[in-house]
């Protein structure tokens, strides 16, 4: 009798969702560390990067997929670009849709139309920032979401969340 081997691939991942870091690189580093430590695969930051050198504490932090929306207080685009390019990181102009770990994401910075969104049933989850309050709750069976600010300056709060693919349970991490 044969034996057979089967082999059972998860499209999950473990993912990051951070916003508004608003260039405090101190908060970005120990989040990327935390993430990277946490088995993070893939950062997804709903915009206010702000400056291109932040990409040098990605490079230091985090070695997986990197995902950035464009936020109203990015200065230089071209530049954020062209120093994150070498990390392989993907930039978008929200509103967008991205697909990771067998889910499909609307991803903005300010916060478009959720529900709307929501009962499109196009999407598992709809993430976005800006307004620099966390926030997880469930619109018409979608998990939607905003991480929250990274710097901390507005809220006193410096958090991010990381979400399982597979379960869709979110973790709102402090820094």
């Amino acid at each position: 009798m044969p034996h057979h081997r089967f082999l059972i691939y998860s499209l999950a991942v473990k993912i990051a969702v951070m916003a508004d870091s608003h260039d405090n690189c101190d908060a970005l580093a120990r989040a990327l560390s935390l993430a990277s430590r946490r088995g993070v695969q893939h950062v997804i930051h709903l915009g206010d990067v702000i400056s291109a050198f932040t990409s040098r504490v990605f490079k230091a932090h985090f070695g997986g997929e990197i995902t950035i929306l464009f936020g109203n207080n990015d200065g230089d685009r071209v530049a954020l670009m062209e120093k994150f390019s070498p990390l392989g990181a993907h930039f978008y102009h929200p509103p967008t849709t991205i697909q990771v770990g067998g889910i499909v994401i609307a991803a903005m910075h300010e916060p478009l139309f959720p529900e709307f969104l929501s009962a499109s049933k196009r999407f598992q989850a709809i993430m976005w920032g800006h307004t620099h309050q966390l926030e997880i709750k469930e619109m018409d069976g979608v998990l939607a979401l905003n991480p929250g600010e990274l710097h901390g300056f507005v809220t006193g709060k410096k958090t991010f969340i990381l979400l399982d693919t597979e379960t869709m349970e979110p973790e709102v991490v402090q820094v």
